[in-house]
């Protein structure tokens, strides 16, 4: 069933004698912005999953993408059972099947121009280089398995630990960007940093990987590195961790595409504390390129005053060439604003459009909130806040902008499926206005004096 959110209005005419009459047996209404629809898929438990787990990131198990005939796609790992189900654009399922679960991990999919991915993997306890502890399979559009590359020893004891994974591809190279545990040290401790590695789509061979333990600025190296993300703008890779030892930092990376070990790097973000607190008071949501910079969105602490119990939503800024960088806090609230804070999602609309999204859990209620902002971080128009009857409404599911300008993701309860849509294209919600021309005038005061006198 579709379910659709309203904004209501009442609307009281004191200078009206039937104004009563009116408050009592009138309400005004617009469509909002966010819409659900209920689909027919296997239900999972996502929702919330784009939050990290104490103090890092998980790898994204969810999954949507809009098809070429205007069909979506859900791809999701369901507790080792990878389901794929087709939709059509108003939420109708046409069909479903399952991809084989490989190894013993999770890692990620990827779906790439002319082909799909996904990314498992398995632990090395031996800490043995023949093991294979990172496998990428190679699936057709249509669903059936081609090949596989496979990454062996690599330092890894475990893969993808207290991380995530994500992937982006560019002139026929798969460039993957996740976690992993290491060996064991001298002192017995498994350490745990970033690993990147390269694939060639057409032969699948791990062409380049950056797994020894150096430092950032000689390979792009951070210890822990607690929620990875990787874009690409066709020249370089961008990388994004979050570090709390070796930088304690949000740091950005570029390389060539060629070497992915030769960076250059910044900190768009620092973090106050210690060297290897785990504790960091922040979560990163999204990263994005546009034609000039590299917009990272997260939810931080004030990072001044780490005592204090505030949580605000921030937006970094940082020019291609890393010469600058700025750090836009998106909202001010204060310790005394007593409700949760979503870790926000950060959609591209288009090259200078860029939406920020999250949600935040009040004491009797839910509130999707969203703003709209330029290349520059600046907001093009103020926060907008939607009532939602789901309690949660967001996930590890990646909202997509669509052909039609709308903005989906979807979520899952362990009850139902629910596929939610985004219209930042609704025309402005205006108090009073009844007949849609979005003023309120004297005809629509003659509307409501009219509706009035019915009911006398």
């Amino acid at each position: 069933m579709k379910k659709i959110y309203t904004y209501t209005v009442a609307l009281i005419l004191a200078a009206s004698p039937v104004s009563a009459l009116v408050a009592e047996n009138f309400v005004c209404a617009a469509a909002s912005s966010v819409s659900s629809v209920t689909l027919d898929g296997e239900v999972s438990y996502n929702i919330l999953e784009n939050e990290y787990l104490r103090y890092y990131a998980t790898v994204v198990n969810s999954y949507l993408f809009e098809n070429s005939d205007g069909t979506f796609t859900r791809v999701e790992n369901i507790n080792k059972n990878i389901v794929v189900e087709n939709y059509t654009s108003d939420g109708k399922k046409i069909s479903s099947q399952s991809v084989d679960f490989e190894l013993e991990l999770f890692g990620g999919f990827f779906k790439g121009k002319d082909a799909n991915y996904f990314v498992f993997g398995q632990k090395n306890p031996k800490y043995d280089d023949n093991v294979e502890v990172v496998r990428v399979v190679k699936y057709s559009k249509d669903w059936y398995r081609i090949s596989e590359a496979s990454l062996y020893g690599a330092n890894t004891h475990i893969p993808f630990d207290a991380g995530s994974l994500r992937m982006i591809e560019n002139e026929g190279k798969l460039y993957v960007h996740t976690s992993h545990e290491m060996y064991a040290e001298s002192d017995g401790i498994n350490h745990q940093a970033n690993l990147t590695f390269v694939v060639d789509e057409i032969n699948m061979k791990i062409t380049d990987s950056n797994y020894q333990i150096l430092n950032i600025g000689q390979s792009g190296y951070v210890s822990h590195s607690f929620n990875q993300y990787i874009q690409s703008d066709g020249q370089y890779i961008y990388r994004v961790d979050h570090g709390d030892a070796y930088p304690r930092a949000v740091a950005l990376t570029k390389a060539g595409l060629s070497n992915i070990k030769r960076v250059d790097y910044t900190l768009p973000f620092t973090i106050s504390g210690n060297v290897g607190n785990n504790y960091t008071g922040v979560c990163i949501g999204g990263f994005e390129l546009s034609e000039n910079n590299c917009l990272i969105a997260g939810k931080s602490i004030d990072q001044e005053n780490n005592e204090s119990n505030s949580v605000n939503i921030f937006l970094t800024v940082t020019s291609k060439d890393l010469n600058s960088s700025k750090t836009i806090w998106l909202t001010d609230y204060t310790a005394d604003d007593n409700f949760s804070i979503g870790n926000p999602h950060l959609v591209k609309y288009d090259d200078d459009t860029f939406v920020v999204i999250w949600h935040e859990i009040h004491e009797e209620s839910t509130l999707l909130k969203y703003v709209t902002v330029n290349s520059e971080g600046e907001k093009t128009e103020e926060i907008k806040s939607v009532k939602v009857e789901d309690y949660y409404i967001l996930s590890d599911c990646k909202p997509v902008k669509f052909t039609d300008g709308t903005i989906k993701w979807y979520s899952s309860d362990n009850e139902s499926v629910s596929l939610y849509t985004l219209d930042l294209n609704l025309p402005e919600i205006v108090k009073g206005d009844i007949n849609g021309d979005t003023r309120c005038d004297v005809v629509d005061y003659m509307i409501m004096l009219k509706l009035s006198l019915i009911h006398i």
